[in-house]
């Protein structure tokens, strides 16, 4: 009662929230990545967290933002060069086709869009926790004066907990306590968390994907802040879509919306479907960078042909 303009100023207007840059996932997540919050893609193998993870990075670099990329199963390089795809509009070929001059071209192109660094770090799997994380992003601030303003963790399932190797410890409490120690990183430092999850035999073949399709463990759905389902049925998959529905969310009453988005395996890139109408009128300072941005991918696409 003695700081009665305190939720005005620090929520309703300052709350810090990292758009997309896919304005169909802005609405689901009602504006993008809320400030101290998990968010889990929650999808079968090989429908694309990581494909998603990576193509967010770039969007969120054209964006003017700081991006930690933490990754377990695929290297340092192979998510360097998914997000330079992105980057570059390009395909995997076009990409290796290449000669050294063009792709020094592509990056003048876009070297006055990007304000501030990527980094992505390699943790090996099923031998990293959450106090490791939280150790790197000490050394990043202390050594590279370098503190991100979201991090990607591809993914929360391949690490451990914090403490002792427990023997005991089922699944379900594992990636409960996982996630909780993760999330805590979030609400200690303020910036987002972005994570996946797998899903179980069940839901590997569904082409509706709920919280009860969480592999290993429903606990770290409990402690997710929003969760995004994704799947991709068999006309989606022929016409380069994904169905994306709102699991779970702690900002707004829209469990169960759907919003389908445009994907190009190829070019490693989710987009929004064409003529996609926001359901916020106001352009924000983000869609201007990605509009300025839109014609640096034209100049990389035209410097391959």
């Amino acid at each position: 009662m003695e700081e009665p303009e305190r939720i005005y100023e620090e929520v309703i207007k300052n709350e810090k929230v990292i758009g997309t840059g896919i304005k169909a996932l802005d609405d689901l997540l009602k504006g993008g990545f809320h400030e101290k919050s998990l968010t889990l893609l929650l999808a079968p193998t090989n429908v694309g967290k990581t494909l998603m993870m990576c193509s967010l990075s770039a969007n969120m670099l054209l964006a003017g933002y700081k991006v930690l990329y933490i990754t377990f199963e695929d290297s340092e390089n192979k998510i360097g060069q998914r997000v330079t795809q992105n980057l570059f509009d390009l395909n995997r070929d076009e990409l290796k086709a290449m000669s050294r001059e063009d792709y020094r071209k592509c990056w003048d192109a876009h070297r006055s869009l990007i304000k501030h660094n990527l980094y992505i770090k390699e943790f090996p799997e099923m031998a990293t926790n959450a106090l490791n994380i939280k150790a790197y992003l000490k050394e990043l601030k202390e050594r590279k004066r370098f503190i991100p303003d979201i991090v990607f963790v591809d993914y929360i399932g391949c690490m451990i907990p914090n403490g002792r190797e427990n023997s005991n410890i089922n699944s379900n409490t594992r990636l409960l306590t996982i996630a909780a120690q993760v999330r805590s990183i979030s609400m200690t430092e303020g910036y987002p968390f972005v994570s996946g999850a797998q899903v179980n035999r069940s839901g590997y073949s569904s082409d509706h994907v709920s919280l009860s399709d969480a592999a290993d463990s429903f606990g770290q759905t409990m402690k997710a802040d929003a969760i995004l389902a994704i799947t991709q049925p068999e006309d989606y998959l022929d016409g380069g879509f994904y169905d994306v529905e709102v699991a779970k969310t702690r900002f707004g009453n829209n469990k169960h919306e759907h919003k389908t988005i445009a994907v190009n395996i190829d070019k490693q890139r989710i987009t929004d479907i064409d003529n996609y109408q926001s359901e916020n009128a106001t352009a924000s300072l983000q869609d201007v960078n990605f509009s300025t941005a839109s014609n640096a991918l034209t100049t990389a696409a035209n410097i391959i042909i």
